[in-house]
């Protein structure tokens, strides 16, 4: 429901139809996590989230207790979720604790790893980049700092 019709143009990007958008399938990760399972010892990859349920908050229920993930250095925001926000008008918030906003796979690693992770994802033709990094807290409870829109 909205201003847009399934046939019209996805705004900010009219190689698809909002409908096409809306539908387009979620590619698979396995050969990545595979290269990445090889590459490194199960100590040095500290988790794997995929970002859809969940969004960029997901993390903070799997992550060691009393990280604090801070992300900022986000990819842009994709044309698909730009118009789902503003025919929505949730907040930005809502946004990122509900969708991928174009993250669909998060790697956490020690930053002497990440290296690895790169060339993972070039090997699998993923853009890819450091987002953010862990801090400790005292309170023992995660939390997600996202510095976006």
């Amino acid at each position: 429901r909205g201003k847009y019709r399934l046939r019209d143009a996805l705004p900010g990007d009219s190689r698809f139809t909002v409908g096409s958008a809306l539908l387009s399938p979620t590619r698979t990760y396995l050969p990545l996590i595979g290269y990445l399972l090889e590459s490194m010892s199960p100590l040095e990859l500290h988790g794997l989230i995929h970002c859809s349920g969940g969004g960029l908050t997901k993390i903070k229920k799997f992550g060691r207790p009393g990280n604090v993930y801070v992300k900022n250095d986000l990819f842009p925001v994709p044309p698909l979720f730009q118009m789902l926000k503003e025919v929505s008008g949730v907040s930005w918030s809502e946004m990122y604790s509900t969708f991928n906003m174009g993250h669909r796979l998060e790697a956490v690693v020690p930053e002497k790893m990440a290296s690895v992770c790169f060339e993972a994802a070039k090997w699998a033709g993923i853009e890819a980049r450091k987002v953010g990094h862990v801090e400790r807290n005292s309170t023992g409870v995660n939390q997600v700092i996202i510095v976006g829109p």
